[in-house]
């Protein structure tokens, strides 16, 4: 970015673009652009695109399953070259959305279509738009019950517009430099996988390699097994919720990095009663939604019956129990008994057999999982802490070069 020079400015009257290049126009976008929605009601395009957070993607075939012809119908087209917004609920920040439309499709008729503009680089404004939304503007000047932007709104928010020729460049710019920043992202995101996965094998290893002087037992004699409770329906009833007693899901397990050392959900008297409680300590494994996540309680707690709770016995000691059950998650995964949705049940769980060795060996196991995994939580840190930096300087970056302030060169 240093490697840019600095534009001439001129002041503005927008709030958050206070200063431009001082040879750019400033122009509200219903000057120069329209929006128009031409409804897919004759079937005229069947191919189907979807406005996700990192863009419009094609949708696969298979993503039609569910629908028939006359919902496709209800779709809106869009050409090559368009912008579409997503700015409704705006409240809430992660739900509005910016797409450059990269073939001729159709999507929710409920998304804003900007129709191209042949005497501009639409993919220039793209990026423009693009850097109000991941700075939150839409949100903060969407209005209505749910925060929503309409198209007349959306179009009556000043825009900047330089010569086509800088527009052309900016462009080429950007999508070069934005792939290249891309391309760190995965190479980084690829170590983090990879060390997850070593640490997953060294884990597994650990606990598995079974020596002379360990035993097989089966979970239910390792440990008592007690499942969560939660009777009342419906479960969101405000009136079991908002007291003292801590009520913690699956999601919580999930997100637990080991241990469970916050909650967010508590339920009152009428709640407890209708729920379980597990104590501190408990080794806590989902049985449904997301199956196998294993977590330490760090206090005591209430469940659902989503969860269930292991209490070892003791010559079980509760971080090797933790890491048994950890490594044995895909085997949870594929023994799942799928209904309406996969789960598992205590009895099933409690009698997986898993390998144990003399207590005091399990004192040294744990030990050495605990170094490695250390070591492992480090890097895999300083990994996603660069994906963030390198994240702020594309944002960083788009809102210099779109926003006048940085001049890029000219081809």
């Amino acid at each position: 970015m240093s490697k840019l020079k600095p534009n001439e400015l001129k002041n503005t009257d927008i709030l958050w673009i206070p200063k431009t290049a001082q040879h750019w126009e400033v122009i509200r976008g219903k000057f120069i652009f329209k929006s128009e929605k031409i409804i897919n009601d004759k079937m005229q395009c069947k191919d189907r695109l979807a406005l996700t957070l990192k863009g419009v993607i094609d949708r696969f075939e298979g993503d039609n399953i569910g629908l028939n012809p006359n919902d496709l119908r209800t779709y809106q087209i869009f050409n090559s070259g368009d912008l579409v917004f997503k700015l409704i609920d705006l409240d809430n920040k992660k739900t509005s959305r910016v797409g450059y439309v990269h073939k001729k499709g159709i999507m929710s008729s409920a998304y804003i279509r900007i129709i191209s503009n042949s005497s501009m680089n639409m993919r220039y404004f793209y990026y423009q738009y693009f850097d109000l939304y991941q700075r939150y503007i839409f949100n903060d000047i969407g209005q209505g019950v749910r925060a929503t932007m309409s198209s007349k709104d959306l179009l009556n928010i000043p825009i900047l517009v330089p010569p086509l020729a800088e527009q052309n460049a900016i462009v080429a710019y950007l999508d070069a430099k934005t792939q290249q920043i891309q391309d760190f992202i995965t190479k980084k995101q690829k170590l983090i996988q990879l060390l997850e996965e070593k640490l997953a094998i060294f884990i597994s290893d650990s606990v598995s390699k079974h020596q002379s002087d360990w035993t097989i037992k089966k979970i239910k004699y390792t440990s008592k097994i007690f499942r969560g409770k939660f009777t009342h329906r419906p479960r969101n009833d405000e009136s079991l919720y908002n007291g003292k007693y801590p009520f913690i899901q699956t999601g919580d397990v999930a997100r637990a990095n080991k241990y469970i050392k916050e909650y967010t959900q508590t339920l009152n008297e009428k709640g407890y009663k209708v729920t379980t409680k597990f104590p501190k300590d408990t080794v806590v494994m989902t049985i449904a939604a997301n199956i196998g996540d294993v977590a330490i309680l760090g206090f005591d707690a209430c469940f659902p019956d989503s969860v269930i709770g292991f209490y070892p016995q003791k010559e079980m000691l509760n971080d090797f129990l933790f890491y048994s059950l950890k490594s044995k998650k895909d085997f949870f995964l594929s023994i799942a008994v799928v209904n309406t949705q996969m789960n598992l049940n205590v009895e099933r769980v409690g009698n997986i057999e898993i390998k144990v060795p003399p207590y005091s060996e399990q004192k040294n196991i744990v030990e050495k999982i605990l170094i490695f995994e250390d070591k492992i939580t480090q890097a895999i840190t300083q990994a996603q802490k660069e994906i963030e930096k390198l994240k702020e300087y594309q944002e960083s970056l788009i809102t210099q070069v779109v926003t006048g302030q940085l001049q890029v060169p000219m081809a």
